[in-house]
């Protein structure tokens, strides 16, 4: 992870320890984009917990994409089969 979003990431988990919670969902394009350092996102989460590693949650369709532009985990995930 570059030390950017290191750092920006680093600072939320404080503030959520500070806040007494155990992780923030990030989904809107803006804080993805400040969070995660992808400029073309479009979709997905990123979780991030107070303590441990972050995840960038994607459609499947757009993980190799976020894997190349983020050093974050990214986890995809499929539709469902009805």
């Amino acid at each position: 992870m570059n030390d950017m979003v290191l750092s920006r990431i680093t600072v939320l988990q404080q503030a959520l320890k500070n806040l007494g919670l155990d992780a923030a969902v990030i989904m809107d394009r803006e804080n993805l984009i400040y969070f995660a350092n992808i400029e073309d996102v479009e979709g997905g989460s990123l979780i991030v917990p107070a303590e441990g590693e972050p995840k960038l949650i994607c459609l499947w369709l757009d993980a190799r994409h976020f894997r190349e532009k983020s050093e974050l985990d990214v986890i995809p995930y499929f539709f469902p089969e009805v």
